[in-house]
Parts: structure tokens; C-alpha cells; sequence
């Protein structure tokens, strides 16, 4: 059974339990930006201060490196992906009350890092929100079983490759992606791969060998991250769908 794509559905006949038009609940919906940049800070100061405590270790307990290598690379993929989240926030201009600060600030502070533009990532996530649930979704992570070859490909990136991949194959047939979009999303790609590039050379460079390793490892451990996280979110509201198709039924 194939649900209803959501633009098609008179938003004035969508109602609550609580009787509420989903028009009047929309408009309540206020964007408080000081606590979204509030958490998007704590991601950054998270970070610098994991990247300091490694560079404490290595000048004074440089010989446990096979212990701090590892660890601190999990917990660097882990806040850089929390810091990368905020980019589905952005694609519904929720970070700034002006649209085009909004993403001009996404891009420096959240696509920049991963090479992601707001703009080509915005059309992605709305087509999400119009075809959820059904095989036009652009981001289906929820279709596939929860297997030990998900699991595998999630814990090596694998699995996010092959989704970006998947994605950009289905923007080429998109009549709302314009090669403008296209065109920034490939110039934020190259941005952000020497954008990383340049942090890991003068980590390097400066003798932060083991600092380096860490941001290097831990971007790997950050699309391990992407990939169970979005499988969880997305596998959560496949849930909820299928139980609400359930009580309607009944």
C-alpha cells in the first residue's frame, strides 16, 4: 500500500487529537535560534577540547598512543556527526531568521567540515518529507534489513558511500536540482575535502602526528555514526507509520 504523497493532502483537513487544524499548529512553531547555536557551539567546544586533551597526552604520555588514538578518534567522529545534524535543521531555516544567512552560516559551520551545501541537500531532504515511505524517498535507509552486512558496511562508511552515491544518481534525474545546485554541492565537496586536507597537513607538519591520525580516523568513524544514526531515526518513523496505518484501519 502506497501512502499519499503529502503535498497532495489539503493541509486545513489535517487534524490533531486535539482538534487542532495542522495550518494553526504550524504557525504556533517558533525557531528559537540562540539554543540551536547554543548546541552547535557545545559540538565545536567539544571538539577543540578533545583535539587539546590529545595534544596533552601526546606531549606527556606519548608511549599510550594505541589507547589514545583510537578512543579520541571515536569521540571525534561522534561530535562531528552530532555537528553535521544540524544541517536538517538548516534545510528548514531554523538557524537564522534571514533565508540567505541561514545558509551561508550552514555552509561555514556544518557543511564546510563534510562537504556538504545546504542548497543541494535541501531539495534532497524535502523530497524525503514528500515521498516518505514510499520507493521515491531519498533517504530510505529504513528499506534495508538490519543484518550482519548492514552492520558492516555501517561500521565501515561503507554504507554512507553507497548512499551519497545512490543519492546523487536520483539528483540527476531531479528536475528541482538545477546545475547551479549541482555545480555548489561539487564546489563545497572540493572545499571541504581541502579544507580537511589542510587541517591534517599542518597537524603534521607541526609534529601533531597523533592529533592527525585521530581527525584523519575519525572522520571514517563519523560516517559509521551518519549510518547508524539515520537507520535508527528512519527505521523509528517507518514504526510509527505502519502502527498509525494499523489504528486507521481498525
Amino acid at each position: 500500500m502506497e501512502l499519499p504523497i503529502f503535498e497532495s493532502i489539503k493541509k486545513s483537513t489535517i487534524v490533531n487529537s486535539k482538534g487542532e487544524k495542522y495550518n494553526e499548529f504550524k504557525a504556533t512553531l517558533k525557531p528559537v535560534y540562540s539554543i540551536v547555536w547554543f548546541h552547535i557551539s557545545l559540538g565545536y567546544m567539544a571538539l577543540i577540547a578533545t583535539l587539546l586533551g590529545v595534544w596533552y597526552l601526546q606531549q606527556y604520555y606519548a608511549a599510550y598512543f594505541y589507547l589514545t588514538i583510537p578512543l579520541a578518534a571515536i569521540l571525534i567522529g561522534y561530535i562531528i556527526a552530532y555537528i553535521h545534524l544540524f544541517i536538517h535543521e538548516a534545510a528548514h531555516y531554523n538557524i537564522a531568521p534571514d533565508r540567505k544567512q541561514n545558509d551561508k552560516l550552514a555552509n561555514i559551520f556544518i557543511g564546510l567540515i563534510v562537504g556538504m551545501d545546504i542548497g543541494f541537500y535541501r531539495v534532497i531532504h524535502f523530497d524525503h518529507h514528500r515521498y516518505l515511505g514510499t520507493t521515491k524517498d531519498t533517504e530510505k535507509t529504513y528499506f534495508d534489513g538490519l543484518n550482519w552486512r548492514f552492520l558492516i558496511e555501517s561500521l565501515t562508511g561503507i554504507r554512507v558511500i553507497k548512499v551519497m552515491t545512490n543519492r546523487d544518481e536520483k539528483m540527476k534525474t531531479n528536475n528541482n536540482i538545477s546545475p547551479e545546485l549541482l555545480a555548489g554541492n561539487k564546489r563545497m565537496l572540493l572545499r571541504g575535502a581541502l579544507f580537511n586536507f589542510l587541517i591534517v597537513l599542518t597537524l603534521f607538519l607541526t609534529g601533531n602526528w597523533q592529533i592527525a591520525l585521530v581527525w584523519l580516523i575519525g572522520m571514517g568513524v563519523m560516517l559509521c555514526f551518519l549510518s547508524l544514526q539515520h537507520y535508527a531515526s528512519f527505521w523509528n518513523i517507518a514504526v510509527n507509520m505502519q502502527m498509525q496505518m494499523l489504528i486507521t484501519m481498525k
